[in-house]
């Protein structure tokens, strides 16, 4: 016919940028207010390079007078240290203040939660904000075709514990119900 049409499609290969950290700027100082690091595995690999690289990083921000945030999602690699007991968890956010320093607030939830809404410090005269991670992620994850790029049924390191497992399978299943999983041992 002699209408348009219209349909959607994917881009092929398409790679998302990809950037680990994000700085929240007072625009009239262009003063750094909070950083917020989403950690990497080199972040947590232990040497130099890995672990200590990172710990230098994270020392010049807070030196420089500025909130930091710290994500840490990844279940493997060395936690970053820190006096105290980490509270129970399988991933954590470290929330260091200006004004707390050297302390910080350590949020830890396990796998099978539902990822938490972190407070976000700002300037002194400005209340918190608050990031709600699991719509962010949410967010992220459909745009970036994860769905799609990454190896869900490959054997994760560390493995997960058997409750977990069951609990992400059942998660796979849901989402794609004609995927089968090779070795549910070891796989997710």
């Amino acid at each position: 016919g002699l209408e348009p049409a219209t349909s959607e499609m994917e881009y092929p290969e398409f790679e998302p940028r990809t950037e680990r950290h994000l700085q929240i700027i007072h625009r009239p100082t262009e003063r750094v207010v909070t950083v917020m690091e989403l950690l990497s595995p080199s972040n947590k690999a232990p040497g130099q390079d890995g672990l200590g690289k990172y710990l230098d990083k994270r020392n010049e921000f807070l030196s420089n007078g500025c909130h930091l945030i710290e994500l840490d999602l990844l279940r493997g690699g060395q936690r970053l240290p820190m006096f105290g007991t980490l509270p129970n968890g399988d991933y954590f956010a470290l929330i260091g203040r200006v004004g707390r320093k050297p302390r910080c607030q350590v949020i830890g939830w396990p796998l099978q939660a539902k990822l938490p809404a972190l407070p976000v410090p700002l300037l002194p005269d400005d209340p918190e904000a608050i990031l709600d991670l699991d719509a962010a992620f949410g967010t992220a994850y459909e745009s970036s075709f994860y769905s799609r790029r990454l190896p869900y049924h490959e054997p994760l390191a560390p493995p997960l514990r058997e409750a977990d497992a069951a609990w992400v399978r059942e998660r796979l299943h849901e989402a794609a119900p004609t995927t089968e999983i090779r070795n549910p041992q070891d796989s997710v």
